[in-house]
Order: C-alpha cells, then structure tokens, then sequence
C-alpha cells in the first residue's frame, strides 16, 4: 500500500501492521462491529477467565449469541496450527458455566452487570427474560461463534476454518476475521475481511410447539390407540 498527501510523493505508510496481538484485540474490543456476521453492536471484554485460561475477546450480543475470539499476529506460528485448538478449549470450557457463572465473570470485567450494559447499546424490543432464557440456552449447547482474528489469513487457516464448518454440529460456526492495518501520523486504516461466513450452516431454528404439530409427532411414533389416548388428555 501507497499514501500520499497533496504536495508530497507517494510513499509507504508509516506503520502496515499491528504492532502487537494486545493492539489487535484491543481494537476488537472496541469495536465489536467488526465480528463476523455481526448486525449491531455487542457487549464485549477483554481477557475472560475460563477454567482453561483467558480469552482473548468475549461478546455477547443482544439475542444472546456468545462470540468467543481469539487473536494472534501472522508471525506468530500458533495463527497456522495451534490457534484454533486454544479456541476450542476455550469454548469447552465457557460451556462448562452456567448462566449466572458467565455473567458474574462478564460483569467483573464490565464492572457492572451485563444486562445492564446490553440494555443500554439494544434496541427498544430487546427483552431482558429472552435474553436470559436465550444466553441460557447458548451457553448449556454451546452452539458459540468462534473467531480467529488474525492480521492476515493464510490459505491453511481457510483450509482449517473451512473443514471445520462442513464437519462441526449444527449450530457451532468457526470463522476467520483479518484485519488489515495501516497507520501515518494521525491516518489510521482499518480493512476487515471475513472469511468462514459463506460455509457455516444455518443455526438450527429453535422449535415451537402447538396442538396440531405435537399430534403430527405422536401421529408418526404412536399407535392408533396411543393417539386416541392422547387426545384423552385434555386441552394442550
């Protein structure tokens, strides 16, 4: 990449790259429209514990979607092998916590409660008894978005992130986030690129029940005089 001002040559930047992964995840932090498949803002902190160490970005969005990070710099070998094994220990661990487990640790780095700070970036529909019951869920599943951030993407994190999406359980999405930047004087550029998003499958929808589709199950397993029995059983 070239710069250049009115009146002067063109140039490289001054700065190209992080300098640090604490520079890369502090901006992550920040910024958390940046994730992948993101569609607002979310709750997010840095270092949260787990049983397995700490990682390195948590977030939480208002549909109580969990979004675990984390972030190593290409010249780092763990960006190539070991990275997405960390980010799975840690998704082992955080679906080990309970609902009120995960938001006392969120809270300890918030300093405040995590509803609160979720009620103050959500819109007006946001319901604070489906977030719960909702975060609940993702947390005793562990269906987690899980994001390797890195600051340039190699063909083999793709190859990983790709197998991994075609073979993983419904609902468990691995995506690859780079972040490209550059810096002179007081110019900072930031290039997001996603990769992952366009092979994760769906998230399984969650199921709801009425009368007339909870007899068209007992219809398929029951018997004749089973169903009858049911429909015995008063109203549903």
């Amino acid at each position: 990449m070239l710069i250049k001002r009115d009146g002067e040559e063109w140039r490289e930047p001054a700065v190209s790259s992080f300098l640090s992964e604490t520079a890369l995840r502090d901006i992550l932090a920040a910024s958390s429209r940046l994730l992948p498949k993101s569609t607002g803002p979310a709750v997010a902190v840095k270092e949260l514990p787990v049983s397995s160490g700490s990682i390195d970005v948590a977030a939480v969005e208002p549909s109580g979607q969990v979004v675990l990070c984390e972030c190593k710099l290409d010249a780092n070998p763990q960006s190539r092998r070991t990275v997405l094994g960390q980010l799975l220990s840690y998704a082992g661990a955080a679906c080990q916590l309970d609902y009120d487990e995960f938001c006392e640790r969120f809270a300890r780095k918030l300093r405040r409660p995590l509803v609160d700070a979720m009620r103050a970036i959500a819109d007006e529909e946001w319901d604070e008894d489906e977030f719960r019951e909702s975060l609940g869920e993702c947390l005793a599943t562990g269906n987690f978005r899980l994001v390797v951030v890195v600051d340039a993407i190699t063909d083999e994190l793709k190859n990983a992130v790709l197998y991994l999406n075609r073979h993983s359980a419904p609902g468990i999405e691995v995506l690859a986030l780079e972040l490209g930047y550059t810096r002179d004087g007081d110019i900072e550029i930031l290039v997001p690129t996603s990769y992952g998003e366009e092979v994760t499958p769906p998230k399984p929808p969650r199921n709801t029940w009425n009368e007339t589709g909870l007899f068209d199950v007992l219809e398929e397993g029951c018997s004749p005089a089973g169903l009858a029995a049911a429909g015995t059983c008063g109203d549903f």
